[in-house]
């Protein structure tokens, strides 16, 4: 069930990512010459910088989603300061 959970999130989030990419490229250009940047053909050199521009988008967005990740796990795992409920959970109450 884990792996299920986890190979369908992967599959989601390249779908987002290549939806994002693809639609950041194509509002910079015409629609074939972002599909033939995506899917690595020869391009002109406006297009090319279109999809740059779109991969950065793409990649800071990233970062500020780990980095939105890293600061909620830290907090998930923070150490709690109730002793009394620590207590409890330990059986020792």
């Amino acid at each position: 069930m884990f792996n299920t959970m986890r190979i369908t999130g992967e599959s989601l989030a390249v779908a987002a990512t290549a939806a994002v990419l693809i639609s950041v490229t194509v509002a910079r250009t015409s629609t074939t010459q972002a599909v033939a940047a995506v899917q690595g053909r020869q391009v002109p050199v406006t297009t090319g910088r279109a999809f740059a521009d779109a991969l950065h988008v793409v990649v800071i967005g990233l970062g500020v989603l780990a980095l939105l990740g890293a600061i909620l796990t830290a907090w998930a795992l923070r150490p709690s300061h109730d002793t009394e409920a620590d207590e409890v959970r330990a059986g020792i109450r």
